[in-house]
Order: structure tokens, then C-alpha cells, then sequence
């Protein structure tokens, strides 16, 4: 019986062992790779610099001012400059060209004379016109009344229709009661008549006239405009470049309608524009994005991101970072405007951590990072440690220690 027992626990313990021989020992990705683990213990974390910035990618950005502005001439003609060098500083509101105003001077002298001429004609019809009017139907009203009264006064004391007929022959085919009615309402209709007229002379419903002034204030306004037009002005303050030859033609010069004459820039503030095509950046929080270029004098300037803008580009709608230099830069940075520079996007990661290079990771470790998964495979090497970010060449870990 001692000997059954003592089998049946050695067989049981034998079946323990093979199992957890199958789960550990006999697993070899279970058990860690001595090269691994040799690698790990010598990794050395201080050989990697700290940073809070974290680089992206290389990038190319257009330099702008804040605002800009394309003067172009509104018509053919000749332009009169009020500037005499090619770039002025000039104050917001200032006209610094004309276009000759020979044409617009005609049809505004046109206007002048429509405009007495409808105010002669109003004051025409109100001095004259109306009272005029106004007296004719008075006078009809009264004769009317007067026939009124007299039929009136003969109906109610005789009733011979032959003495009314011959007294007011004109009313001898009618009865006295039609023509009472007759009369009656004709009073009414000049009554109504002589209240418009008034009401018409305080110009409440003066249609005719309304319409003309309206006609005259709209070709007005027109000309306006286009002498606006005409009046090239600073729309901001800021800096203008004329686009003319003022050595050769001076202040006077023939231009085309739409010919590019001048633009208007306000670069007291710069800005850096990128074309963002790459999702995985797009996928940050834009405001953790800056753009970093290095100046001719070897100065790091940051532009720090403002926002986002749109434009078209060959019938496609693009996506564009604007970031803004600091204002204390712009004078340093004014030889940039309108032009291309080279530079890295950055994230400003939230913690401050190693920048890993992934080309030193897949050399030391390159089964566990052959899927280019950056985060799973520092996730796998060191378990405590944190990815805060990845770049296109770095990776940004937190060691566990730190």
C-alpha cells in the first residue's frame, strides 16, 4: 500500500514537473534573451541627451509679414504717384496713387447737373404745379357745391320737375335724387383728390420722384466707389513696395487694368507658413508644434504655432501651419520675407525625457523594433519606462528611474 502511494505521488509530481517544464523552461520566448538582457545592462540612458523638445521632421516654410496687400490698377490710364522711392512707410488711410480722374470728373459734373435739375423739377411741382392743382380742384369743388346746394334747396321746397328743369337744364334728363347722388359723389372724388395732393406735397408718396432721387443716389454711390477705386490708400500701416520705375517715368505712369503696382506689407509681426501633409503630425495638439530655423548668424529662432489655414493648390484644398516669430526677431528676419527657409518641426513634449535616436534602437534590438512599433517595443524593453513621443528620427523615453 506505501509503495502504491509513493508511485502515484511520484508520477503526479513527474506530471507537475513536465508542465511547468512546457510553460517555462521548454517556451524559448518566455524566457528572456541572454543577448537582451546583456544589452540592457549596459544601456547607459545619460549617453542620450534630456529635452523637453522633441525634433519632428525637416520642414520648409515661406517667411510672411502679418498682413499683405496686391494694389493692382483698377483700369487703363495713367497713374500719378504721390510717393517718390520705390519703399515708403506709410500711415494707415494714406493715398500714395491716383489714377487720372479726367473721366470721373465728366460723369460727376453729369451727375451734379441731374442732381439740380431733379431738385429744380421737385421744387417746380411743389411751388407751382400743386398749388395749381390744388386751386383747379378748389374751384371745381365750389361750383359743384354751389349746384349741390341749389338743387337741394328746390327739391325741398318744390316739386314741379319742370321748374328744375328749367331753372338747371343741364340736370333736366335726370331726376333730382340721381343727381344729388351724382354730385355728392364727385365732391367726394375731388375731396380725395385734393388730400393726395397734399399728402404729395409733403413728398410722402411722391413715386415719381422717389424713384428718380433713388436712380441718382445709385449712380452716386457707383461713382464713388470707383473713385475710390481710383484712389489707391494704404489699407493698413505698414511698409509699401511700388512695383513701377520711378527713375525712369517719375510720378507719371501709363498702366493696364489689373497691372501689379505696388503691395502693402504690416511685417510687424513674421510669420513661418508650412505645408502640413504627413498625418502623423497632424495628429498632435497643434498647439505643442513649433518651427525652428537657424539664421545665417547661426541664431535659433522658435516660431510658435498660431494657426491653421487653407489654400488651393491645383484645385485642392491644402492644409498649412502658420507660426509666428518673436516680435523682438522680425527686424532680424525682415531679409526672409517672401522667401523660403529650411527648418525642423518640433514637439514641445509635456515631460522632460531622453531623445533615442531609432536608428541606435534597431541596431541594438532590431527584432523588437523590426515593425517599427516604438512605443510596444520600449514598452517590452523596459517596462516602467514611458514613450512621451516619437520623431521622425528620435524617440522621446522617460526612464523609470527618472
Amino acid at each position: 500500500m506505501f509503495h502504491r502511494l509513493l508511485h502515484s505521488s511520484a508520477l503526479r509530481a513527474s506530471l507537475i514537473l513536465v508542465s511547468l517544464c512546457g510553460l517555462v523552461a521548454c517556451n524559448p520566448r518566455s524566457s528572456p534573451d541572454p543577448e537582451v538582457v546583456r544589452q540592457n545592462q549596459s544601456w547607459d540612458w545619460n549617453h542620450w541627451p534630456r529635452s523637453k523638445n522633441l525634433p519632428l521632421t525637416d520642414g520648409l516654410a515661406q517667411v510672411e509679414a502679418r498682413r499683405s496687400h496686391r494694389f493692382q490698377a483698377p483700369t487703363d490710364g495713367k497713374l500719378v504717384l504721390a510717393i517718390t522711392t520705390p519703399k515708403a512707410v506709410l500711415e494707415e488711410g494714406v493715398i500714395w496713387a491716383t489714377m487720372s480722374a479726367e473721366a470721373l470728373e465728366l460723369e460727376e459734373q453729369v451727375l451734379r447737373q441731374r442732381r439740380t435739375a431733379l431738385e429744380l423739377r421737385h421744387q417746380l411741382k411743389q411751388e407751382i404745379e400743386l398749388p395749381q392743382r390744388l386751386l383747379e380742384l378748389e374751384t371745381q369743388a365750389a361750383k359743384l357745391q354751389r349746384e349741390l346746394d341749389v338743387l337741394q334747396a328746390i327739391q325741398s321746397s318744390l316739386d314741379d320737375a319742370g321748374l328744375i328743369a328749367e331753372l338747371l337744364p343741364e340736370y333736366a334728363s335726370l331726376t333730382p335724387e340721381d343727381e344729388i347722388a351724382r354730385l355728392t359723389q364727385s365732391l367726394a372724388l375731388i375731396a380725395a383728390q385734393q388730400a393726395l395732393l397734399e399728402k404729395t406735397g409733403t413728398g410722402e408718396t411722391d413715386i415719381e420722384h422717389q424713384l428718380a432721387e433713388g436712380e441718382l443716389r445709385q449712380a452716386e454711390l457707383e461713382l464713388q466707389v470707383r473713385r475710390q477705386q481710383q484712389e489707391l490708400r494704404m489699407p493698413f500701416a505698414g511698409t509699401l513696395f511700388c512695383n513701377l520705375d520711378l527713375t525712369q517715368n517719375g510720378r507719371l505712369h501709363l498702366v493696364k487694368g489689373g497691372q501689379l503696382i505696388g503691395v502693402a506689407e504690416d511685417r510687424s509681426e513674421l510669420y513661418a507658413s508650412v505645408k502640413m501633409q504627413d498625418s502623423q503630425w497632424l495628429e498632435l495638439p497643434p498647439e505643442t508644434v513649433f518651427f525652428r530655423i537657424q539664421t545665417g548668424s547661426g541664431a535659433v529662432v522658435d516660431a510658435r504655432f498660431a494657426r491653421v489655414t487653407v489654400a488651393e493648390e491645383m484645385q485642392r484644398a491644402t492644409l498649412f501651419y502658420r507660426f509666428r516669430f518673436p516680435p523682438e526677431t522680425a527686424n532680424h528676419l525682415e531679409s526672409y520675407v517672401n522667401s523660403f527657409v529650411n527648418g525642423q518641426l518640433y514637439q514641445q513634449i509635456p515631460d522632460v525625457a531622453h531623445l533615442v535616436p531609432k536608428r541606435e534602437l534597431l541596431e541594438r534590438y532590431p527584432e523588437v523594433f523590426a515593425s517599427g512599433d516604438w512605443k510596444k517595443g520600449v514598452a517590452q524593453l523596459w517596462p516602467d519606462a514611458t514613450t512621451v513621443g516619437v520623431g521622425a528620427i528620435h524617440v522621446a523615453i522617460r526612464p523609470p528611474a527618472e
